[in-house]
């Protein structure tokens, strides 16, 4: 049987913005309207991304996203923090820290990740090793007078300069979960202001944006997850693909 796609769904379509359909031809890699008031582009569109087959589906593609939410399908242009919003839906129940989700954005395993905080990160276990180290020395009824008295002066020296490497430690570790933080609040602010053609709030995109301030940023509260971790609890029923 020759398949045909929902008429609710093309009707929808049909009534996309100039906006959402510049916004699907980047999706799509090309110009997917070469006439905008073709009464064929329905068809064009919906071959294409098949979106109607999934309730709740999000895809990038160039410089754009293509958006089902709740069965009506949508698309905008891409923003900062969308790979982001994009990680935590396809990972539900999961929490992250931004850090480690800056990691695997990048396509690298956490500990492969060589941002200033990680490095500080790692310059402090060093850190914390050699003072075990001299500490060793110092308490040590084997090491030489000599041995010890300069383990003792190193060991002054190292315990002296630990809060600085912490600070930068913790500050850049700090830097970059706010941003990823901001940079997801940005992305429900821009949508949850997105208008349609007749200058309305748009149906879906504002609908979307709810979504995400209240099932991903609301459960990532300070109290409901471990520190400084963000995690997406949807409501029964939602699964993204």
């Amino acid at each position: 049987m020759r398949e045909t796609f929902p008429t609710k769904l093309l009707l929808r379509v049909l009534q996309a913005t100039p906006e959402e359909l510049a916004a699907i031809e980047r999706v799509l890699g090309g110009h997917v309207f070469p006439d905008r008031q073709s009464s064929t582009r329905p068809v064009a569109l919906l071959a294409a991304l098949r979106l109607d087959q999934r309730r709740y589906a999000l895809e990038k593609g160039q410089d754009a996203w293509a958006l089902t939410y709740d069965g009506a399908p949508s698309a905008f242009d891409d923003r900062a923090g969308m790979d982001f919003v994009n990680y935590y839906l396809k990972h539900p129940g999961e929490p992250i820290h931004p850090l480690d989700l800056l990691a695997r954005v990048q396509g690298e395993a956490p500990v492969q990740q060589r941002s200033a905080a990680f490095d500080d990160a790692e310059a402090t276990r060093k850190h914390l090793r050699e003072l075990e180290r001299l500490r060793a020395v110092i308490e040590s009824d084997e090491a030489p007078p000599a041995e010890r008295q300069g383990a003792e002066e190193m060991l002054t020296e190292m315990e002296e300069s630990a809060a600085d490497i912490h600070h930068r430690t913790m500050d850049g570790a700090v830097k970059a979960s706010r941003s990823v933080r901001q940079a997801i609040r940005r992305v429900c602010l821009s949508l949850a202001q997105a208008q349609d053609d007749q200058h309305r709030p748009h149906p879906v995109l504002t609908a979307f944006a709810a979504h995400l301030q209240k099932h991903l940023l609301g459960p990532s509260q300070p109290g409901s997850v471990p520190a400084g971790h963000l995690v997406y609890e949807p409501p029964e029923g939602v699964i993204w693909s």
